[in-house]
């Protein structure tokens, strides 16, 4: 199997990996370059490359050769390592194998504004028969502060609305919110439908409005988030944590403070949310994946369509 026929592959079979990426280099601009080289527009380079190769083969490496350069660069590199101390040893000794073998050229700021960003509603065309639906924005878009509290009021939003909603009477296989630092998510797949489940995922502000909530509902959901984020990682993940935690700046014990956030979530709490909900409806970006009947059918749904051709 060619490499282009893998990432088609990929594409048809899980799409919502594809979307979830374009979302967020939809409002995130540091992600644009890192959507824009892989999935869709990966695939659509591979299908050019025979015509690019034929019309223009000097022209073609050159190219080739400048990203290269651009992507093997030591400068300003960061190598993380977890091991014990013979472990450490070895890597000291065998790390200039692979620094010593990449260029040590500065590489300019590349301005990256040219690159076609992704939409904020699209439609991907695949051989699937069923529907991937994606509803993504970024925390600062909607002006809302990442906090501990939304884990288990995440949590509750999936439990008690979406999975009866949009698994149970629409029929899609699987659904879930997810909200961390870099926004909210809900997505659903395996969906006999598009229109029904974004006016169920539109609905979460007036569900969270209009609901009576008690503290023992909401402490289920504290116990549960507070239990997946305390399990055992093991010696070395919990080393690389450490030092992931450091690289993004982190606070000393931020964990900790999330915890005791995760503990202290109230009614008051998920009330608050409903405001942020009702702005995401205006200014989250929409993906669909799947069948062309449906598309066609909800075309008026999209702003953007793209057909993935093997």
């Amino acid at each position: 199997m060619t490499q282009r026929h893998k990432i088609w592959a990929e594409i048809n079979s899980n799409p919502i990996n594809i979307q979830l990426s374009r979302a967020l280099a939809n409002q995130h601009n540091s992600l644009t370059i890192s959507a824009y080289m892989k999935g869709i527009d990966y695939y659509t380079f591979l299908c050019n490359v025979p015509e690019m190769i034929k019309n223009a083969p000097s022209n073609f490496s050159a190219k080739l050769d400048m990203v290269c350069e651009k992507i093997t660069s030591a400068v300003d590199s960061v190598i993380m390592f977890a091991g014990n101390a013979k472990g450490i040893e070895v890597f000291k000794k065998n790390i200039e194998s692979l620094t010593g073998n990449i260029n040590r050229k500065s590489i300019p700021i590349t301005d990256y504004s040219s690159i076609m960003r992704s939409g904020d509603s699209e439609n991907i065309i695949t051989n699937a028969p069923v529907q991937y639906n994606i509803m993504f924005s970024s925390l600062e878009k909607i002006g809302l502060k990442y906090s501990g509290k939304l884990i288990p009021i995440a949590s509750l939003i999936t439990n008690d609305y979406l999975v009866p909603q949009i698994r149970h009477i629409i029929g899609a296989y699987g659904v879930q919110l997810v909200i961390e630092r870099r926004g909210i998510f809900m997505f659903s797949f395996c969906d006999p439908t598009m229109e029904k489940t974004f006016l169920a995922f539109e609905g979460i502000a007036d569900f969270i409005k209009n609901t009576v909530f008690k503290q023992d509902s909401i402490d289920r959901h504290i116990i549960h988030s507070f239990s997946v984020l305390t399990k055992s990682e093991g010696v070395l993940r919990t080393a690389i944590s450490t030092m992931q935690d450091k690289y993004l700046g982190y606070p000393k014990g931020y964990r900790a403070d999330l915890l005791t956030e995760v503990k202290n979530t109230t009614i008051e709490d998920v009330k608050a949310l409903s405001p942020y909900f009702k702005k995401l409806n205006e200014s989250a970006v929409r993906s669909t994946a799947g069948g062309k009947y449906r598309a066609k059918a909800n075309s008026n749904l999209f702003k953007r369509i793209i057909y993935v051709n093997d």
